[in-house]
């Protein structure tokens, strides 16, 4: 369980820092002023659609590892959801 747990929690953390990545250089790479703007937009509405992305992989994860009687791997597969949807509400709702 512990492997598991640790391989779902790396591939989670390289998913966003490579979206993240992406997005501050899509968002870096417009000439204008307006032309940023509209750009850092598309990049954080980018950012949320990977956010909710991950969060129903892993819940689709976590489902057919339970269904497939991998009740260890499901239970480190909905630690790390759990995991990740603090970390997102420590972000979100502390952000002044």
């Amino acid at each position: 369980m512990e492997k598991y747990f640790f391989k779902r929690i790396l591939t989670v953390i390289i998913t966003f820092v490579v979206v993240f990545l992406f997005g501050y250089i899509f968002a870096e790479g417009a000439s204008s002023g307006d032309q940023k703007l509209n750009r850092a937009y598309m990049a954080f509405f980018f950012m949320l659609f990977m956010i909710v992305v991950v969060i129903l992989g892993l819940v689709l994860d976590s489902i057919i590892l339970y269904r497939k009687q991998e009740k260890g791997k499901a239970k480190a597969s909905l630690l790390v959801l759990f995991i990740l949807l603090l970390f997102i509400y420590l972000v979100f709702f502390n952000l002044h």
